[in-house]
């Protein structure tokens, strides 16, 4: 597999900004694991884990919190925390897959497109893994822009603003890749941008719906992206 780095050769006036769960990155049976791990139902698992994560992921919740919300749910009163840390950990490890059509698309498209960013919910253990399992991946992009360092997550308008102020963008000058229609329309709501002491208004952020159930939706997402850098 080959990895890009973090600067195309195209136009550096725009930045692609892609989120990373179920555009590049899955975790497929890894909340299965956990939950027969725990014995608890696993659909009643997956809702209480997506359902209580939004804290973690902000990063208003640690690592060891976290973990005793999760075995706080569990029928046996004897689940021992470290064994568990290990596991949880070791689940999340095993399972963390890169989508290879999503990479042989971005090296196709290096030549025309300017910086890349990442602009994820996350929380801190993910974080890890990835920067351990992927490092050519993680080192691939020229800003990091983690909820759980941020301490919001889309699709709260904080975590935008603050993007576009890392990175001296403007809106327009930005195209967001996402899975979660409401992360994208609460993107587009953003009309200024922090420059100096003032706000400006220049455009606003593009978007592209990433949708695994449509058919060839990264042959759609590279022509957009494509489109977006062309203009």
């Amino acid at each position: 597999m080959v990895f890009f780095d973090n600067q195309g050769e195209g136009n550096l006036d725009k930045i692609a900004v892609f989120d990373w769960g179920h555009v590049f990155l899955s975790y497929p049976g890894s909340l299965d694991r956990m939950a027969d791990y725990l014995d608890v139902d696993s659909k009643q698992f997956r809702e209480i884990f997506l359902n209580e994560i939004s804290l973690h992921e902000k990063g208003r919740m640690t690592e060891n919190e976290w973990l005793s919300l999760l075995t706080g749910h569990s029928p046996r009163n004897n689940v021992d925390m470290k064994e568990f840390t290990l596991f949880y950990k070791k689940a999340y490890y095993d399972a963390a897959t890169l989508d290879i059509r999503m990479f042989e698309m971005l090296n196709e498209i290096k030549p025309y497109v300017g910086w890349t960013a990442v602009l994820s919910n996350i929380n801190p253990v993910a974080v890890a893994i990835i920067r351990h399992k992927f490092p050519g991946f993680f080192c691939s992009f020229r800003w990091h822009f983690f909820s759980c360092e941020m301490g919001y997550v889309k699709p709260e308008p904080p975590i935008y603003h603050m993007m576009l102020k890392r990175m001296n963008a403007a809106p327009g000058d930005v195209i967001l890749v996402d899975d979660r229609q409401e992360n994208l329309r609460s993107a587009q709501e953003i009309r200024h941008f922090e420059k100096g002491n003032s706000q400006k208004s220049m455009g606003r952020i593009s978007t592209i719906h990433f949708d695994r159930g449509v058919k060839d939706m990264v042959v759609k997402t590279k022509a957009r992206l494509l489109r977006f850098f062309e203009d």
